[in-house]
């Protein structure tokens, strides 16, 4: 029989380790990024290929391994313009449930299959084959990456249909930031109350409510090391994706937002690129000395407005303009505009889960000043947008704005 050939389009530190782990199995891989091949992977006997088309032809099945769902969103879109008549799409990157649910009807049509199959776990994982992964997609795709994803882990999990392993690797970094947070609140606690940190940290080390993720990175928190596990800045891209998730599903997570919160100030006090567990030590430094804990900004609390768009109507560049259009006039008052990708006709606008528009119900796109109206009847219904009817005025007399 022959291997199967992998493809791997992402070559940052999941995508350069899948392609090493594989190919050292004796499999045949291929990989792609946009950034070029990384040094030395080459070595570890991987071909490049020249463009995302060579990919396709050389592979069976190809793992996608990137930031987020924009880039996936990008990638998926060109992928589905070849023909992809047996070819497997797997989705190993930490997205939205909804991202490849989208892309299913063109990718299908094109002859391709999609799954999705997030990494629980780091590079260091992969290599040794002791990753986790969570995959959803039809019982026939998963038997046919069975053989694949086995090389890479020892703990794989199918949980049901397209979108399900996404759901289930968010709820699993739902708990794992909720244990971040839940720690720094319990170690503030005792030491207000006159605890000593490294005694409190011995004593809840050893209680049931330790975990091995929170063991192995408690030298961070007691400033012994600065090694990174996994950064600050990857915590906050994850758990947005939790929160637009949970607000396009209308499910409260008081607790995520309070440890988005945390981690947001940590990056913003300029420890994005450190280890997560220095959200807790600065914490708990900030407490000690008397200086601010590092909390996020404003931002935080402010409205966050979501614009869910179907990819098969080419509505991105008109959800991408709506967007620059209502952070221009509400920035100072908005905690953040995200791009959901949907399909079926979809477009709506919501503000922190609550539906302001939606093209079928009120028949059409809104115009910016009807958008901003709209934003502004929720946010601050006392704003004055008079300049909006003065900027239609002058552009219908031939002025400019």
């Amino acid at each position: 029989m022959e291997p199967i050939r992998i493809g791997i389009i992402g070559l940052g530190r999941m995508g350069r380790a899948m392609a090493i782990r594989l190919a050292s199995e004796g499999l045949p891989v291929t990989g792609w990024s946009r950034s070029g091949m990384p040094a030395g992977l080459s070595d570890s006997g991987v071909t490049t290929a020249l463009d995302l088309s060579s990919l396709v032809d050389s592979s069976d099945i190809i793992l996608l391994a990137l930031l987020d769902d924009a880039a996936v969103d990008a990638v998926v879109g060109t992928l589905e313009t070849f023909d992809l008549a047996d070819k497997l799409i797997v989705d190993t990157s930490t997205v939205s449930p909804l991202t490849l649910r989208a892309h299913r009807p063109a990718v299908e049509k094109a002859g391709g299959r999609l799954v999705d199959a997030p990494i629980s776990g780091g590079p260091e994982m992969l290599l040794a084959g002791k990753a986790g992964f969570y995959i959803g997609g039809a019982e026939e795709d998963f038997r046919r990456f069975l053989p694949v994803v086995e090389v890479l882990s020892d703990r794989i999990h199918h949980v049901g249909d397209l979108g399900h392993g996404a759901v289930a690797k968010l709820m699993n970094n739902m708990m794992l930031s909720g244990m971040w947070e839940s720690l720094k609140e319990a170690l503030l606690l005792g030491g207000k109350a006159g605890l000593d940190r490294a005694r409190m940290i011995d004593v809840l080390s050893g209680s049931p409510a330790a975990s091995p993720a929170m063991k192995g990175r408690l030298p961070v928190v007691l400033g012994e090391t600065d090694a990174v596990g996994f950064p600050v800045s990857g915590v906050i891209k994850d758990v947005s994706v939790v929160r637009d998730f949970a607000a396009q599903i209308d499910v409260a997570i008081p607790a995520m937002k309070a440890a988005l919160a945390s981690f947001e100030g940590a990056a913003e006090a300029g420890f994005a690129e450190a280890d997560l567990a220095t959200m807790v030590k600065l914490a708990l430094d900030g407490a000690t000395s008397g200086a601010k804990t590092p909390t996020a900004s404003a931002a935080i609390d402010r409205p966050r407005i979501t614009i869910l768009y179907c990819t098969q109507c080419n509505w991105l560049l008109r959800a991408g303009w709506m967007a620059q259009e209502l952070l221009q006039t509400f920035g100072d008052q908005l905690g953040q505009v995200g791009l959901i990708p949907g399909t079926g006709g979809v477009f709506e606008i919501r503000i922190d889960g609550t539906l302001i528009w939606e093209r079928k119900r009120d028949g059409g796109f809104p115009g910016p000043k009807e958008l901003k109206q709209r934003v502004r009847d929720v946010i601050d219904p006392d704003r004055d947008l008079g300049h909006l009817d003065r900027h239609a005025a002058k552009t219908e007399a031939g002025g400019t704005a």
